[in-house]
């Protein structure tokens, strides 16, 4: 993650240092090492050889290349320089010290935008957090970090939205938000008390099998597990299974003696754990989807979710005066890459509840219904005043 600094004096000029990144930070301590090896090698060539002394300023000269090497990757430094009396941005990298510098005005850019990207290598993928400057107009773009931490991203783009004051435009869900500058640190209670408009809860879907219950000025809501019936005893018989030919296959390698190795009758008794892993992951797969439910309690003080099985059990908790964001959003499911574009496949909506420190998303085994129905229950109860 990046690091800001103000100077006192110049509170006018905001700079970003960006952070080492971890391949060069590990390329420098491998150049550092390969200059220690090749020195040692050199001085002991010296001392146990009569006729090693071109041997030996070679590998000094390896040891020497190597430390410079090591030296400009440690030292080297890059940021951005944000003037706010001459209004220009300023992009820097150098050794120690900026080399070299190139300016940009910043009333060529009128957003700051966090975006969602997958990168794919080989047979794997990764996501990121891209940070731009852009003029959605001119199509001018300028690159400021990416992060896999999104809130890492979120936290950068908010200080430069703030210290620009141009809006910010949050586009890593499927929803695109845009957020002036000046409600960036807004809650989602302040919005509704501000819009001088009561949330209306619509009625309670008549399926649901949420349980409902008040406690003071907290409300309590209880999402039953799914149960045994379905896809859960179709894992669970499936591991079962397994687990009995793992059982018969150990019993006929040990009981069977045929005068083979003992190495032999290992390779088989490692041969059958593959099917016992396979078991175990079911079963306990299994167990985790039939008894996994969980509990919100929402009050104007504080957002809670608290979500348990028979394996696992976890607590997340936001202040009411810290959540700044409530909505709908879709679930990323399996990404995988098409020749035009990378595609996502089996999105389902959940509920994202969203602060500076956290993001919290749930809710996506409940219908459209029962989420838009919660969605207005929890504005409704986190705007509401706070009872003594």
């Amino acid at each position: 993650m990046s690091k800001f600094v103000v100077n006192p004096a110049t509170p006018d000029i905001l700079v970003m240092k960006r952070a080492k990144r971890f391949m060069l930070f590990a390329i420098g301590v491998f150049a550092l090492a390969a200059a220690l090896g090749f020195t040692f090698l050199g001085i002991h060539i010296l001392n146990n050889s009569t006729d090693g002394q071109s041997n030996a300023n070679l590998c000094f000269g390896i040891a020497v290349f190597s430390f410079l090497v090591s030296l400009v990757l440690f030292l080297f430094k890059s940021g951005i320089t944000l003037d706010r009396q001459t209004q220009t941005i300023t992009g820097w990298w150098g050794i120690c010290c900026p080399f070299r510098r190139t300016a940009y005005d910043w009333k060529d850019f009128k957003q700051v935008a966090v975006t969602h990207e997958t990168r794919h290598v080989k047979d794997s993928s990764y996501s990121v957090f891209p940070v731009r400057l852009q003029n959605e107009e001119t199509g001018k773009k300028l690159h400021i970090e990416e992060n896999h931490d999104y809130l890492a991203s979120r936290s950068t783009a908010e200080m430069f939205s703030k210290f620009i004051q141009i809006p910010m435009a949050d586009s890593s869900t499927d929803t695109l938000v845009i957020r002036e500058h000046t409600q960036l640190d807004e809650t989602v209670r302040e919005r509704i008390r501000k819009s001088g408009k009561a949330t209306e809860v619509p009625a309670f879907p008549a399926s649901s099998k949420i349980q409902q219950q008040t406690e003071g000025n907290e409300v309590v809501l209880s999402f039953p597990s799914k149960g045994w019936w379905g896809s859960p005893i179709l894992m669970l018989l499936g591991g079962i299974v397994l687990l009995v030919i793992f059982v018969f296959i150990l019993v006929v390698i040990w009981g069977y003696n045929d005068g083979d190795a003992e190495m032999n009758r290992v390779g088989r008794t490692l041969f059958a754990s593959l099917i016992f892993i396979p078991a175990v992951l079911l079963i306990g797969y299994s167990t985790y989807v039939a008894t996994f439910h969980f509990e919100i309690r929402v009050s104007p003080e504080r957002f809670q979710i608290r979500k348990a099985s028979k394996l696992s059990k976890s607590t997340q908790e936001m202040p009411v005066n810290q959540l700044e964001e409530l909505r709908m959003t879709k679930v990323r499911g399996i990404v995988f890459q098409t020749q035009d574009a990378t595609q996502s496949v089996l999105n389902k909506n959940s509920l994202l509840v969203r602060s500076d420190y956290a993001t919290i998303i749930f809710g996506s085994g409940l219908t459209d219904e029962e989420l838009k129905w919660l969605l207005a229950l929890i504005e409704s109860t986190i705007s509401a005043d706070v009872k003594s």
